[in-house]
């Protein structure tokens, strides 16, 4: 009940989009002649909670103010010097005409979201003001406060506070801290997105493949190398090439195979060539594991390659990944020693866990020591969330960490 009746916490967003609407009418006292609520309505919705969404919504609606802002003023001037004297309901039926090509036109200049606010601008001009003396006047100076409230949120949204990072690098578990569930909540996205346009280096550490890491991280805008594969290789933001990798020995190679042999297990082989990385396979796949391939194998840099005699690398060998019974997993895990290493994850179905075979150099700490050499700059001891946060609490961490609290 406490929780309920306690006043919501005031955030900085909040407090930009106030600062927005009372530039808006400030900048209005000065230019006059306009109307100032329309800049503080474009204000209000172009202030997102990241820069990235506050940009692409800027650029919704300019487009779809100046469309039906020219628009409107094209179907009146033809309706003054044509049809003066047009009845109301064949003037309606003109407007709503008019709204076909429109609509149209946002489909051919690939701009859908643009679509309802250039019909709501168009017939604002056309029904609404229609039968002004200059609705000429008014077109215009709604196209003008619009951009005006646009650029104003821009300015405002763009406006980063100090902050105490240090130069320190963030480092998080997608799996284990930031998608414990499996895929980033709403809220963990959008303070993601917002950490990451403040440039601070947050490199996300993943047991999963560049492929996969990046469509679950998709959209924000990331600013350091990831450490994938369980800290087997480092990758750019892109996916597309591989800064540094710990690769198996030859003694390795052959002592995972020979633990996977001894289960009867196929599974896959990750390995880097002139390439980038691809992913062996052959033909004796558990049910699971064509599962696997079938469900990553359009996404971008996933490269499978198919072995008739069983899954190999042709290069830099990072790793066995295989789909085994629990106790199956469990006897690999202990029976990896020496030159070899192995790590267990639970897999959907229930009695069956995915192992990973890989280098004993390969880890977190040595792909992070790496992503701070990338960087170029003498970065201090990752931070990580503390033990137990997930999702937003975690990243509420990693903010404190960066804006000292505040």
């Amino acid at each position: 009940m406490r929780e309920w009746l306690a006043p919501p916490r005031v955030g900085m967003r909040m407090v930009k989009t106030a600062a927005a609407v009372f530039l808006c009418f400030a900048i209005d006292t000065f230019r006059g002649g306009g109307i100032p609520f329309y800049s503080a309505i474009a204000a209000v919705l172009c202030l997102q909670p990241s820069w990235q969404s506050s940009t692409q919504k800027a650029r919704e609606r300019t487009v779809a103010t100046v469309l039906g802002g020219l628009a409107g003023m094209l179907v009146l001037a033809a309706q003054r010097s044509w049809f003066p004297a047009i009845p109301d309901l064949l003037w309606y039926a003109l407007v709503a005409a008019c709204l076909i090509p429109l609509l149209s036109l946002t489909v051919a200049l690939k701009k859908p979201a643009s679509a309802y606010l250039s019909c709501v601008v168009f017939m604002s001009v056309t029904v609404s003001h229609g039968g002004d003396e200059n609705p000429y006047l008014f077109a215009f100076h709604r196209i003008v406060d619009t951009l005006i409230g646009i650029l104003v949120a821009l300015a405002v949204g763009g406006i980063r506070l100090p902050r105490r990072d240090g130069g320190c690098l963030l480092a998080a578990d997608l799996e284990g801290q930031l998608a414990p569930g499996g895929e980033l909540s709403p809220a963990v996205r959008v303070r993601l997105t917002r950490l990451c346009e403040g440039r601070t280096p947050l490199a996300v550490c993943t047991a999963r493949s560049p492929s996969v890491a990046l469509d679950r991280l998709t959209g924000i805008p990331l600013t350091a190398p990831l450490a994938v594969l369980g800290g087997a290789a480092v990758c750019t933001q892109t996916g597309g090439d591989f800064l540094w990798s710990a690769p198996l020995s030859p003694e390795g190679e052959r002592a995972a195979r020979s633990l996977l042999d001894g289960v009867g297990a196929a599974g896959f082989c990750y390995f880097l060539d002139r390439e980038g990385l691809q992913i062996g396979y052959g033909p004796a796949l558990r049910p699971g594991e064509e599962a696997l391939r079938q469900e990553t194998r359009a996404l971008p840099h996933r490269h499978y390659r198919f072995f008739p005699a069983g899954a190999r690398g042709e290069g830099a060998v990072l790793g066995w990944l295989a789909l085994l019974p629990q106790k199956q997993a469990e006897a690999v895990r202990k029976g990896a020693a020496g030159e070899v290493r192995a790590d267990c994850y639970p897999s959907a179905k229930l009695g069956e866990n995915w192992v990973w075979l890989h280098s004993p150099e390969a880890g977190y700490g040595p792909a992070l020591a790496a992503i701070a050499r990338q960087l170029e700059a003498a970065i201090p001891a990752p931070f990580w969330p503390p033990a137990g946060l997930t999702g937003e609490r975690a990243v509420r961490a990693l903010e404190k960490r960066v804006l000292g609290g505040r």
